[in-house]
């Protein structure tokens, strides 16, 4: 069994506990259920080539992908390899634009030729592979699905001839199990994908488990968390991560970073600096406001002649207007007196009223 598969029970739980923040249960289950996915579609496709030696090698790999499938959800990872699963893989729930496509392919087609006499055959050409491609995968979704779900094949005379030929297999009544063609060997580029894919995820969970360790405060968590890194650090381990390789490139992407970041901070305050100089250039003084007039000799006796006349006309208006309140001041002043000596003369002759009146009594 490869490796890789063997190492996936011990980090598995701690891929799905950070999987909301990394992302990495997902991508690894996207990464094995699409290579075991296509893997049967190529299957598919060399089923109706009827070549012995294309069916043996595409058996020998889809029953290879097969038991490590198998074996990955016997240790708890779940998989889905349902109808709708395999449909999404093969990129069928995808709306795709066949016109767009077509006219893609065929200007392509066109520049390679250095004509465009063709344009509307290879045009049709390609709308009619688009759609037998899609017409193929739709009816294949089914079989690639029972496909998946089984764990042998049956194979014809022709096919058995030349696995017992060419790799020594024998067979059993025409039915091999997959033990019977297991090959790591025959499914080489399929594990390097597997390697990448697992290197990335660990070293995405492996930085939030630290992060996260490091804040921890309940034992039940730090215990958990724990268990987790050790379970990484062993899949890092047996995927080939070099952790102090990864530790120095982590630490030199990190000074570059805040190179970068101390660059841009110079050349934010520089430009700060530029512009508040700027600012101070054109913005007025207003302690000592400089105004500069040049204006000639005649202009200036002109105005200083209407500023006299202009002084004259008020002189002349407010004498005027003294003259006017001192007279009627003078008219109020006259009015006063008059009615002063009115007052008076009205209180002699009450009080000579006042005298007489005992005389006439006494008589």
């Amino acid at each position: 069994m490869n490796k890789h598969i063997n190492a996936i029970p011990l980090f598995s739980t701690a891929l799905e506990y950070f999987d909301r923040k990394t992302g990495g249960a997902w991508r690894l289950r996207s990464c094995l259920t699409s290579m075991t996915v296509w893997a049967g579609n190529g299957h598919l496709y060399a089923l109706q080539s009827g070549d012995p030696d294309r069916i043996a090698k595409s058996m020998i790999t889809m029953a290879t992908l097969r038991t490590w499938m198998h074996e990955v959800r016997n240790d708890g990872f779940a998989l889905d390899f349902t109808s709708s699963a395999v449909a999404k893989t093969l990129g069928l729930d995808k709306h795709v634009d066949a016109h767009a496509e077509a006219s893609r392919i065929a200007r392509d087609k066109c520049i390679r030729s250095r004509s465009a006499t063709k344009f509307v055959l290879y045009y049709k050409e390609a709308m009619q592979q688009l759609d037998e491609t899609r017409r193929r995968r739709e009816e294949s979704v089914e079989q690639i699905t029972e496909l998946l779900a089984s764990s042998g094949f049956e194979i014809t005379p022709d096919v058995a001839d030349h696995l017992l030929t060419f790799y020594a297999i024998i067979d059993n009544d025409l039915y091999l199990s997959d033990s019977e063609l297991y090959d790591d060997a025959a499914v080489e580029r399929q594990a390097d994908q597997l390697a990448e894919c697992l290197a990335n995820v660990l070293t995405s969970a492996s930085e939030v488990c630290e992060a996260e360790y490091s804040g921890a405060i309940t034992e039940a968590k730090i215990a958990k968390l724990t268990g987790f890194r050790n379970g990484i650090r062993m899949g890092m381990e047996q995927v080939g991560i070099n952790l102090s390789q990864l530790a120095k490139r982590k630490q030199a992407l990190d000074a570059l970073i805040d190179a970068q970041a101390a660059t841009l901070d110079a050349e934010v305050k520089t430009l700060d600096e530029q512009i508040a100089a700027a600012q101070a250039q054109v913005a007025p003084d207003a302690a000592s406001p400089k105004v500069t007039t040049v204006k000639g000799a005649a202009h200036l006796a002109k105005e200083q002649a209407l500023l006299d006349a202009q002084n004259a006309a008020e002189q002349a208006r407010l004498a005027k207007v003294a003259e006017f309140e001192a007279a009627e001041d003078k008219k109020r002043k006259a009015a006063m007196a008059k009615a002063n000596r009115e007052r008076k003369a009205q209180a002699a002759a009450s009080v000579k009223s006042f005298d007489a009146l005992p005389t006439l009594m006494v008589s």
